[in-house]
């Protein structure tokens, strides 16, 4: 009658699935963002001890250029450690 439904064990799993999935997933981006801001700030030290002043934020394609190293850097790590 208050509008709620009771959810039997098949939707409990699946939202309990979910729920860790979800948390995983913020894991990973958690590291994945770490490694990419590290990348970035190393570029700009770099730099700047060139004589160079690079920009902070250097525009989408160079972000998800570095995203892209460092999220398949992060993989092979991932598969070293589970054959391990």
């Amino acid at each position: 009658m208050a509008g709620y439904r009771k959810k039997d064990d098949v939707d409990l799993a699946w939202l309990d699935n979910r729920d860790q999935v979800k948390l995983d997933i913020r894991k990973v981006t958690r590291r994945l963002e770490n490694e990419v801001l590290d990348a970035l700030a190393e570029e700009f030290n770099e730099g700047i001890a060139r004589g160079e002043l690079l920009e902070l934020r250097p525009g989408e394609a160079h972000i998800a250029a570095v995203l892209k190293q460092q999220a398949a850097r992060l993989a092979l790590e991932a598969g070293t450690d589970e054959e391990a």
